[in-house]
């Protein structure tokens, strides 16, 4: 060191600590070995040097009388050192950090020398200051009055602990408070904390680790005792430049406790662990303070917080923690502070997306969190961000009719000509939600926001919204109004000029979609524009076919007086009466007929339809009206079979009153007997009254018709006696054999009487039938035979009679299977031991590849399964399609047989021609003992079946057990299934559950359009509907062919969901591409009920 350099550090009034601190730009030339002794022997050999003599002074204290002390003084002082300390020098690797840091140190060391000089120079012109001063101080740090004293000395010891020379903040609103006169020291001073901040700004934290404690080594011993507040960030803190941790305690801490970092900070490795030693404080009014806090903790990234020893937060560290999902989740949980701490820290993507493509300003737009948007745009969100399917922000604020964001949007230059996919824009968006203010703001003209871009532009620089737009398929926002009622948009783009008779590419137009929907006002404004109300679509629809069919009195009277031809016909030749008729719509009917409309005059014949839907005033209206009442289909229907197949006995009886042809009738025995109808007379398809009351299990009203006083021949054609071989009627077999029927009678399929009869183990009638010298080798026609039956069904007592009548036990069915096959599959033991006394060959294999083993397996019939892996079967044999025993017992979740075949070493990894193995089928049917057995086996979980999905999209019970082998949850099939659908689809409440807190994502669809909300809703899976709902799941959301949720359910037959569906305000007026809504796709008469009465119900409300 050259003596120039010792004797400027020794200037007057010059403490040690800033001695040592000149003399930091110094020492790292020094070996890095050197401790504070080797630095003081070579300061001695330079004369006049007092400094050395100090330093040796303090290496010199006794330090065990430091620890000596009852307890150390928490008030604000400055720091003692360790006689044992070394100094810690950088690495080379961190030269050119450690330059800056040199350079930093040796600059503020020069400008606080300077400012002190300086401040007293103030203090001894004028006393007064440094009680201004001290104020000052106890005011900008929130102390108690009398913590500072009044003199010069005391007030920059008390402020020591609140500042360092990379973050000077306090030093510098001191001197602009009581020095501003001296500029040219405040200008090195402003310089300097640029170069300071541009370091915290440049630097990430890891380069900070370890610097603070060689920088600041000497210190560390006296602050052990101090209170101390323990935070753990999560790994992505890392990266985050040294500000964030400033802009942390900033947030985190009071103003008091916002000690120096690089003083009073350690930063250790792995995870950011930072531990804050605090002065003067009591740790209760931190834990208060940070208590109230464990949202914002938890949303920025701090997983623990300890003070002192007391645990204020404890959670695990989340690895998958990233700053862009902490953004999502702040906006999610509308979290403004936490958001706004986030996008301060300047360390993630801001326009970062999530699984749909969509960024955090469009989800905030979607859940309407006008301050969330703010900061967003504020931070410099991309305001034209489009997502996969070309959604902006400004559509989906548009859509959900939020003025105020739209706005904010504007003036941030949202662009409003964006289109989606399918080329809708944010006007279209807001006409179809009724979003009016949107609509009227995104069709005005030279509106100004009085704002202004960076560059000068106005926000609004746009040209005017083109008004006459329309989608790939035709659609426009003008449509969209008119379809979805708005009048208010409606009027609003009249006005601005936009054409009413533009049709989409299937022909539709927008006063089809207002007569269609029944809106009436919308109605009458069209056609003062003088719309043309007979305009068709390609298939033949138009408005007034729609507003019959709905049941819109009011737009059909308007469109009778516009002189509509109430006659058109639709392509398939359905008119507006028929809808009429088959809706239920009576007054509509009425006016139907009062304009002496023909309701015979087409080919599908109106009547049909009013006496399929039961509305027995209807069929009067129409019977006085001379309707054709034996009309018939192409099919051979016609309205009285229509009747009687859905059960409607009044129409049944005003028909035969009016002398109907009775023929092909299915129901309403009495009736037809009554009226000596022939219930043996068959439609197109071979079918009479007799086979539809068998196949509905009206067994009385068969036996009416078979044993009334009908010929021989008629008897023989239905074969009554099956009717007793099926129900063991052997007293009526007798009477019928007595009759001489003909045993061996086949019906179409090819049973007759003796199968029948050994089907059921009537043995006593087998018998009988037996002396009758039956064929007991008859088939069916799909091969089987009598022995088979009795072999499937478990009936011993026949077999064995069968047996003695030498019939093969060898024959095989058309498809290959046998009688033994079948025992196996049905797990009748005694049968099974009976064949292989037999010496039946159990190797035999069906045409598709199953065996004996394999059905026995497959239906977890574990004694057989031991009786022929006795009999040395293979168990390794695979069918046509690759499945063999193992895998169908593990999928069908038969553990003892999974255990058994284990110990007869069969191959576990065997996979079917599809992909799937075992190991996938136990899951995908959720059975979790074989998926833990198949796992100690050390099978590997992720492998992937042909079509891309794993073990993973297929379990059931098991996904926990999974998801510790860290499966991926969000893989996709390549129908755009994934896990979560699948789990919705089948029912599987827990595991929807479970997927949900582990935040998989609810809307994602297949690639059809489908949704898990659609698929739940179509299956029927009530609980996992209503868990959706409270998820906030769109519920009108259409999949490709335009099916709702509700339509899907409707057409389902799903009561249930259909009324949960209504309860949550899911539009049953939407319409698929096809036109069809819920009420027409209903399944029964109650849904049907259900649907109208909410329409009903909505339009007195509206009304």
């Amino acid at each position: 060191m050259e003596k120039h350099n010792i004797l400027k550090i020794e200037q007057e009034h010059v403490k040690i600590e800033d001695k040592k601190l000149a003399l930091y730009s110094k020492w790292l030339s020094v070996n890095p070995k050197a401790t504070w002794r080797d630095v003081t022997d070579a300061l001695t050999s330079i004369k006049e040097n007092t400094l050395a003599q100090n330093i040796k002074d303090l290496i010199d204290l006794d330090t065990t009388a430091l620890s000596a002390k009852t307890s150390l003084d928490l008030s604000p002082s400055a720091p003692s050192f360790d006689g044992d300390t070394e100094i810690i020098f950088f690495s080379k690797n961190d030269q050119a950090v450690q330059d800056s840091l040199d350079e930093l140190q040796a600059k503020f060391s020069h400008i606080m020398r300077n400012l002190k000089s300086t401040f007293r120079k103030k203090v001894n012109e004028n006393s007064q200051i440094s009680i201004e001063i001290s104020d000052w101080i106890e005011n900008q740090l929130h102390w108690e009055h009398g913590t500072v004293d009044d003199s010069l000395d005391d007030i920059f010891k008390k402020i020591y602990h609140y500042y360092d020379f990379i973050d000077c903040s306090l030093i510098v609103a001191m001197c602009n408070e009581f020095i501003s006169d001296e500029k040219d020291l405040l200008d090195e001073l402003k310089v300097y904390t640029l170069k300071a901040n541009a370091f915290r700004s440049s630097r990430p934290i890891t380069e900070l680790k370890q610097k603070i404690r060689k920088v600041y080594g000497p210190y560390r011993r006296c602050l052990e005792n101090m209170p101390l507040i323990c935070i753990e960030l999560q790994n992505p803190w890392n990266d985050v430049k040294i500000n964030g941790l400033y802009i942390l305690i900033k947030k985190l801490l009071p103003i008091e406790l916002r000690q120096s970092i690089m003083k009073y900070i350690t930063i250790e490795e792995g995870s950011v662990v930072m531990k804050i030693n605090i002065l003067d404080i009591k740790s209760d009014s931190v834990i208060e303070y940070i208590g109230g806090k464990f949202q914002l903790m938890h949303l920025i990234g701090i997983f623990s917080v300890y003070i002192t020893d007391y645990p204020v937060l404890q959670e695990d560290e989340n690895m998958n923690f990233t700053f862009e999902l902490a953004i999502f989740e702040a906006v999610t949980t509308c979290n403004n502070e936490a958001l706004q701490f986030l996008l301060q820290l300047e360390a993630t993507n801001i326009d970062h997306t999530n699984e749909e493509g969509k960024t955090a300003l469009m989800l905030a737009c979607k859940r309407g969190h006008k301050d969330i948007v703010h900061s967003l745009l504020s931070a410099g969100a991309n305001v034209n961000f489009q997502c996969k399917k070309g959604w902006t922000a400004l559509m989906i604020a548009s859509e959900h009719n939020d003025i105020s964001i739209v706005r904010m949007l504007l003036q941030a230059n949202a662009n409003p000509h964006l289109k989606i996919l399918d080329g809708a824009n944010a006007l279209m968006v807001a006409s179809g939600s009724g979003s009016y203010e949107v609509v009227k703001l995104l069709i005005s003209r030279g509106v100004d926001y009085k704002y202004q871009q960076k560059d000068g532009g106005s926000a609004f620089m746009f040209e005017q919204v083109d008004t006459s737009l329309q989608t790939s398929d035709g659609w426009n926002a003008f449509m969209l109004a008119c379809q979805k009622g708005h009048t208010q948009i409606v009027e609003l783009l009249l006005k601005a000029h936009v054409d009413p008779n533009i049709q989409t590419n299937n022909g539709w137009n927008a006063f089809i979609f207002a007569c269609g929907n029944g809106h009436t006002q919308i109605v009458e404004l069209l056609l003062k524009e003088q719309v043309d109300p007979d305009v068709q679509t390609n298939d033949g629809w138009n408005a007034f076919i729609l507003a019959c069919q709905n049941g819109h009195t009011q737009i059909v009277e308007l469109l009778l007086k516009e002189k509509v031809d109430p006659n058109v016909q639709r392509n398939d030749g359905m008119n507006a009466f028929m809808f009429a008729c088959g809706n239920g719509h009576t007054e509509v009917v009425e006016l139907l007929l009062k304009e002496q409309f023909d309701p015979n005059d087409n080919q599908n014949n109106t009547f049909m339809a009013a006496c399929k839907s039961g509305d027995t005033q209807r069929v009067e209206q129409l019977l006085e009206e001379q309707v054709d009442t034996n009309f018939q289909t192409n099919d051979g229907c016609n309205a009285f079979m229509m009747a009687c197949q859905n059960g409607h006995t009044q129409i049944a009886k005003l028909l035969l009153k009016e002398q109907v042809d009775p023929k092909i009738q299915q129901n309403e025995v009495e009736l037809l007997l009554k009226e000596e109808v022939d219930p043996y007379v068959k439609n197109n398809d071979g079918w009479n009254a007799v086979m539809f009351a068998r196949a509905n299990n009206h067994t009385d009203i068969v036996r009416l018709l078979l044993l009334n006083q009908h010929s021989e021949a008629k008897i023989q054609d239905n074969n009554a006696l099956m009717l007793d071989y099926e129900t063991d009627k052997t007293q009526n077999v007798k009477q019928l054999l007595q009759e001489q029927v003909d045993p061996n009678l086949k019906k179409n399929d090819g049973r007759n009487d003796f199968i029948l009869a050994c089907q059921n183990g009537h043995a006593q009638i087998v018998k009988q039938l037996l002396k009758e010298q039956v064929d007991p080798n008859v088939k069916r026609k799909d091969g089987r035979n009598a022995f088979m039956l009795a072999c499937q069904n478990g009936h011993t007592q026949i077999v064995k009679q069968l047996l003695k009548e030498q019939v093969n036990p060898n024959i095989q069915k058309n498809d290959g299977g046998n009688a033994f096959m079948l025992a196996c599959q049905n797990g009748h033991t005694q049968i099974v031991k009976l064949l292989l006394k037999e010496r039946i060959d159990p190797n035999v294999k069906k045409t598709d590849g199953w065996n004996a083993f394999m059905l026995a397996c497959a239906n977890g019939r574990i004694q057989i399964v031991e009786l022929l892996l006795k009999e040395q079967v293979d168990p390794n044999v695979q069918q046509n399609d690759g499945r063999n025993a193992f895998i169908l017992a593990c999928r069908n979740g038969h553990t003892q047989i999974v255990k058994l075949l284990l110990k007869e070493q069969v191959i576990p990894n065997v996979q079917q021609n599809d992909g799937k193995n075992a190991f996938m089928l136990a899951c995908q049917n959720g059975h979790t003992q074989i998926v833990e057995l198949l796992l100690k086996e050390k099978l590997n979980p992720n492998i992937q079946q042909n079509d891309g999905s794993n073990a993973f999209m297929l379990a059931c019970q098991n996904v926990e057990l999974l998801l510790k082998e860290e499966v991926d949850i969000n893989v996709q099939q390549k129908n755009g299934s994934n896990a979560f659908m699948l789990a919705c689809q089948n029912g599987h409440t827990q595991i929807a559950e479970l997927l949900l807190k582990k935040q998989v994502n609810p809307n994602v669809k297949q690639n059809d359009g489908m949704n898990a909300f659609m698929l739940a809703c179509q299956n029927g899976h009530t609980q996992i509907v209503e868990m959706l709902l409270k998820e906030l799941v769109d519920p009108n959301v259409q999949q490709r062919r335009g099916y709702t949720a509700l339509m899907l359910a409707s057409f389902k037959g799903r009561y249930e969901i259909v009324k949960l569906l209504l309860e949550w305000k899911a539009d049953p007026t939407i319409k698929s591409i096809k036109g069809h809504t819920a009420l027409l796709l209903a399944r029964t008469v109650e849904i049907s009920a259900l649907i109208n009465n909410y329409i009903k119900k909505g339009n007195e409300d509206a009304g």
